[in-house]
């Protein structure tokens, strides 16, 4: 079964790989990007794309996209072989998190907390003083460290803890 220190373990591998809105750990090829293209043209907007055409190969993620992966992947080097839970938007992701949770803002940051952003916009997973999050496509998957921290409520996703945050980060070179 997989669990937080697993959920650690997927991020942490995924540090340096491109990030492609509404994916989760999947291959980047060009049927891939020829599908996103017609979901999302603003986030691919020009066929052929340099930035994109030279990411095939490699795998690839959104903020969400991330942390669904690590329920579908075996290994934080393997691929989705199978989809069984739908893969949620992060709004929605957050709002699971919030109809299933219990409140307890009184404690600290644990490792494997889902930390979400500008108004559940943005997740990432809180991990040793780090958070993991694919920022987006000029960045890709980072490890960042939180410098400004408002917390505003903390639940429980099964044994995933999760909390809403105003947060700043710098990334780590």
């Amino acid at each position: 079964m997989k669990d937080v220190k697993y959920l650690i373990e997927y991020v942490k591998g995924q540090v340096g790989r491109p990030y492609w809105g509404g994916t989760y750990g999947l291959l980047a090829t060009q049927q891939l990007l020829d599908s996103k293209r017609a979901v999302y043209p603003k986030l691919y907007p020009t066929p052929g794309n340099p930035p994109f055409t030279s990411q095939f190969g490699q795998k690839v993620h959104d903020c969400n996209g991330l942390v669904y992966a690590a329920s579908v992947c075996d290994t934080p080097n393997s691929y989705p072989k199978s989809y069984p839970s739908p893969y949620y938007a992060v709004p929605t992701l957050f709002k699971h998190c919030e109809d299933i949770g219990v409140c307890n803002p009184e404690t600290i940051i644990e490792n494997g907390e889902l930390l979400f952003r500008n108004n559940n916009g943005h997740v990432g997973v809180y991990a040793d003083g780090y958070v993991y999050h694919a920022k987006g496509h000029a960045w890709g998957v980072k490890r960042c460290i939180i410098i400004v921290l408002h917390l505003h409520l903390k639940r429980l996703l099964s044994h995933v803890h999760y909390r809403l945050y105003n947060w700043v980060l710098r990334v780590m070179l």
